[in-house]
């Protein structure tokens, strides 16, 4: 990638980001700990991205999966 391509997205991301609030190296600061939170679920989340084309799809996967067993529910409560 070209420097002026690079420099041209690192600063619209920082100004886009201001204007919600936001500061684009604190969010990434805290997103690496995100990630590792929530990569044990990645599995449960991948199936359901796999089925949601649409509402109709994404209900009936829902309503038709597999059902979570209670030691994995456990793992998706907060």
């Amino acid at each position: 990638m070209q420097k002026q391509i690079c420099d041209q997205l690192i600063s619209e991301t920082e100004q886009s980001l201001q204007r919600m609030g936001l500061d684009l190296y604190e969010i990434m600061q805290r997103a690496l700990a995100a990630v590792e939170k929530w990569k044990r679920y990645y599995g449960p989340f991948q199936e359901v991205w796999n089925h949601a084309s649409n509402r109709e799809e994404l209900t009936a996967f829902l309503l038709t999966g597999p059902d979570p067993s209670p030691k994995k529910r456990k793992l998706c409560s907060p």
